[in-house]
């Protein structure tokens, strides 16, 4: 009936990190004093992915939350007195026996935000690239987002240890991540299968195919390789190193599609401004501080 030292940081590191995600649309949409539009039933639209995403992360975070009152209430009964450790023993055995409830709406909130988010970019046929716009990018983000799950809570468990000066885990990871290699094979087949059916060989012979073949290398067949040995599964630094590279792989993805290889209109290019990317840097700085200092 309670969390172990491996589901708390990846708990506590969701709820920061989508917490700082919301803060983050403030300097993103414009309008922030509207923030709270989609939430207006009169507002809703049915046929806009951009509305379900919305929802899917409003409602994630609710969801987290309510994930972590446990953690909460746990240290309310051993350390606090009067009202809150009488409250706690109350509400903590309820939120244990429906647990299961809240990591499925979790699950379940992220399939749909993550294939949104794929959504989103098949508006934009004649200004992505070819290689990366596909009828399949809704399953493409949803298995990537999929893949890159375990290797994160690798990721930060292992950095959580070493910085709270923890014995890592490894076992139990290395046991858990068995399943990613397949998942990230059932990715790559999807990438290829998707260059042969359309026939974009001869894009690959340009600047844009080179940047595709690093993602994939670096996203896929490399921790592909790394993760099926399961004696590099069971060495703390082969696993953390390729669970790294799902992530940065992840990560050169999702840029490549939103940013490199996407052009407003023909002949014109966008990079973030030095002010934007150090909005950014901050609020994952602002990540890191604050999940130390708790």
């Amino acid at each position: 009936g309670q969390y172990s030292p491996l589901v708390r940081p990846a708990i506590l590191t969701a709820l920061f990190g989508y917490a700082l995600a919301g803060f983050g649309v403030f300097f993103d949409i414009g309008r922030w004093w509207q923030i709270y539009n989609p939430a207006l039933p009169q507002n809703w639209q049915g046929n806009s992915a951009l509305f379900e995403v919305s929802l899917c992360v409003m409602s994630y975070l609710v969801v987290l939350l309510l994930e972590f009152i446990p953690t909460l209430t746990e240290q309310w009964q051993k350390h606090e007195k009067g009202f809150l450790k009488a409250i706690s023993k109350i509400i903590h055995p309820i939120l244990n026996k429906v647990a299961i409830v809240f990591v499925l709406l979790g699950v379940v909130i992220s399939t749909l935000h993550q294939s949104s988010l794929g959504s989103v970019m098949l508006l934009a046929k004649y200004n992505l690239h070819a290689l990366w716009w596909t009828p399949w990018l809704p399953l493409m983000f949803l298995i990537s987002a999929i893949a890159v799950g375990f290797p994160m809570v690798v990721f930060e468990s292992t950095l959580s240890a070493k910085a709270f000066k923890r014995k890592p885990e490894t076992p139990i990871l290395s046991n858990l991540i068995k399943v990613t290699p397949w998942i990230l094979g059932f990715y790559l087949i999807l990438r290829l299968w998707d260059i042969v059916y359309f026939n974009k060989f001869a894009l690959l012979a340009s600047k844009w195919g080179i940047l595709l073949l690093l993602e994939i290398m670096v996203f896929a067949v490399i921790p592909i390789i790394i993760l099926s040995n399961p004696k590099k599964r069971a060495d703390a630094g082969c696993l953390f190193r390729a669970s790294t590279m799902v992530i940065v792989g992840l990560l050169l993805n999702r840029f490549n599609t939103y940013l490199f290889a996407y052009s407003p209109r023909p002949g014109w290019t966008y990079f973030p401004s030095a002010g934007e990317i150090l909005v950014s840097v901050g609020m994952v700085s602002i990540l890191f501080v604050g999940y130390k200092v708790v």
